[in-house]
């Protein structure tokens, strides 16, 4: 029985360190690199053909001149506004759209990551 106690103990000491030393790190692009890494990529024709076009700062004024016509995410979620200045309709998104009805919009004037967008 003393055995049986012994055992049971030092497994016990070998088994708890290891668990309670377990990291609890944050793992998202912007912790590892010290840069947020998020990138919204829009394509001028559905299912991400023609010309490719991507974003990783705010943009409040994106041209007339730009067609949108299916769009990717990446490292996040954005927020995308049919109006310059992030006025109109806007959405947030996260993903692969295919074509730019599958967000309900006809068309995008303003991009920016959501950790950019103001609360309240």
């Amino acid at each position: 029985m003393r055995k049986l106690l012994v055992s049971l103990i030092t497994f016990g000491l070998l088994v708890a360190p290891a668990v309670a030393q377990e990291p609890q790190t944050d793992r998202s692009p912007a912790a590892l690199t010290g840069r947020d890494d998020r990138v919204l990529t829009v394509y001028e024709q559905q299912a991400f053909s023609g010309a490719a076009y991507g974003f990783t700062q705010t943009t409040s004024n994106i041209s007339s001149m730009q067609r949108v016509g299916s769009l990717r995410t990446t490292g996040g979620p954005w927020q995308v506004c049919d109006k310059h200045g992030f006025k109109g309709d806007c959405r947030v998104l996260e993903g692969r759209y295919r074509t730019l009805s599958q967000v309900g919009l006809r068309e995008i004037r303003s991009a920016r990551p959501v950790s950019e967008v103001p609360q309240g």
